[in-house]
């Protein structure tokens, strides 16, 4: 909570200060008076009452917090602020009294003189738990919209960097769309790639990898050495042994030749519909 030292020195004052007015006012029958003396003593006893409501607070937040259990934590709270007035103004205050050399409160003026200071600590512990409850959910609303704002970087960057792939072209690297790439064949060591307008670049990766990034819905990897789009198949037919033949425009936009496995023939037959149900 801002301004923490603050309210730490207000609240005692301001609880003193209240507490010691409506008990005089309540005694005096609405002719309250003010002693220097006494509005001294019930700060001095009001600040051993809210540090001890501090550290309590401080001691509940990690043993019992409020995410985990409101009721509780409200409760213990409570408590402990009941106990620790109990304690404060009436063994304290009564040594006081014995020290000044007056005689002690009646039962009656003791029960007021608790439920008055009870009920204005009651107050303030609320504004404060209801100013702190709220600042708490600024910072985490901050933090969520800082978060938001970098997730969408994130994603942003990782979707641009899954549309487009770095491919090398005279010894340049140009970043290519991935929609327009279309046929990826290994030869000799390196990976030629042909795009939409039938430009050849370079892949440095593996085939495997480049597979990787493609969208399988349109891209099929036909072989250990090629891939190819689904706009290229030209067509396919059985082959012995359960595999099956597939013709394609190769990087040089000529009808090539390339053999599917019997192991990988089921998963290209559903492939190739699925993409033929997409292109219709």
């Amino acid at each position: 909570m801002p301004d923490s030292k603050f309210w730490r020195i207000t609240e005692p004052i301001l609880l003193g200060t209240l507490a010691n007015y409506f008990v005089n006012y309540i005694f005096s029958s609405g002719d309250p008076g003010f002693s220097i003396t006494e509005w001294v003593v019930a700060v001095i006893l009001c600040i051993i009452i809210t540090e001890i409501n501090r550290v309590t607070e401080a001691h509940l937040e990690v043993k019992l917090g409020w995410t985990r259990s409101p009721s509780k934590r409200l409760f213990h709270n409570l408590a402990y602020l009941s106990l620790s007035l109990l304690f404060v103004v009436n063994v304290i205050g009564n040594l006081y009294l014995i020290a000044k050399g007056d005689t002690f409160y009646e039962l009656n003026e003791m029960l007021i003189i608790n439920a008055v200071t009870f009920c204005l600590i009651l107050i303030l512990t609320t504004f404060r738990w209801a100013a702190q409850f709220y600042f708490n959910w600024r910072q985490v609303e901050n933090s969520l919209v800082t978060a938001n704002a970098e997730y969408q970087n994130l994603a942003l960057s990782i979707s641009t960097s899954q549309d487009a792939i770095a491919l090398r072209k005279n010894r340049k690297q140009q970043l290519v769309k991935l929609d327009q790439l279309r046929v990826a064949i290994s030869r000799h060591g390196f990976t030629k790639v042909v795009d939409a307008d039938c430009e050849n670049f370079i892949y440095d990766e593996s085939l495997s990898s480049l597979m990787d990034l493609l969208p399988e819905h349109f891209f099929f990897q036909l072989t250990r050495n090629i891939i190819v789009h689904r706009e290229r198949i030209v067509s396919i037919t059985p082959d012995a042994h359960g595999k099956i033949a597939v013709e394609f425009l190769d990087e040089n936009d000529k009808v090539a030749k390339a053999v599917v496995s019997r192991l990988k023939a089921s998963s290209f037959r559903k492939w190739y519909k699925r993409s033929l149900t997409r292109n219709t």
